[in-house]
């Protein structure tokens, strides 16, 4: 383990400096750790919906616009599961509301590869209306969410802040439990996704994972419930 090798590291300092004399590797025989991997950390059901009416009922913006670009942006993180600069460097060009899809250009995907998105139903409408106030300003900027300057997406900052900010609001006034970051609201998807019997081969397409294996290690957690609900619908007998 890469402790391991960190200590042996610092011993031979310490014997190269003359600190230590002794050169047995005494530390062979540290009892390992026990990592116990908690998995992936995803939003609580409940959180979740505590996040989207904060989200759709926060009024204090100084324009209406920003206030559809403040929705529109949580709720394309929330529905589609996109990464961080995947989301805030979408084009306007990419968006086909009539087909439902978004389009993520390869330089701002993982894997560096263009890919669609689905726009869910409970986006859509949220998503429409945005746009609909976005193209009204007549601002020549090729990116979907802008918030002040030209020929730019909507800057980390401004998000980040904008999140520090639900997060301070849902711990205070709702003590809520979950982790509030953007790239929890990924993980929720995938995590209700495969809950809620979606399919494997589909959450990996919803999430653009490489491969089925990545999905499989973060997403599908077997536990006694799971494996007894599993043998019970084993039935050839047809009984």
């Amino acid at each position: 383990m890469s402790y391991l090798k960190d200590l042996r590291a610092f011993y031979n300092w310490l014997i190269k400096k003359k600190y230590k004399t002794d050169t047995s590797d005494w530390f062979e025989e540290i009892d390992q750790p026990v990592v116990i991997n908690e998995g992936i950390k995803y939003i609580s059901r409940e959180d979740l919906a505590i996040f989207h009416n904060h989200v759709m009922m926060n009024r204090k913006f100084e324009t209406e616009f920003q206030m559809y670009l403040y929705q529109a942006i949580f709720m394309t993180y929330m529905w589609c599961g996109t990464r961080f600069n995947e989301t805030r460097k979408i084009l306007r060009k990419n968006v086909e509301l009539e087909n439902r899809i978004i389009w993520l250009e390869a330089a701002d995907t993982k894997s560096k590869r263009k890919d669609k998105v689905p726009i869910h139903s409970n986006l859509y409408p949220i998503l429409k209306k945005y746009i609909q106030c976005r193209d009204a300003q007549k601002i020549d900027n090729p990116y979907l969410f802008f918030y002040t300057t030209k020929d730019r997406p909507i800057s980390e900052k401004t998000l980040r802040r904008w999140m520090e900010k639900i997060k301070t609001t849902m711990k205070t006034m709702y003590h809520v439990k979950s982790p509030i970051r953007f790239h929890a609201m990924r993980h929720s998807l995938g995590h209700f996704s495969i809950k809620d019997g979606v399919d494997l081969p589909t959450v990996q397409k919803l999430l653009r994972h490489s491969s089925p294996d990545i999905t499989t290690k973060y997403y599908v957690h077997t536990g006694n419930k799971e494996l007894l609900e599993g043998i019970e619908r084993y039935n050839p007998l047809g009984l």
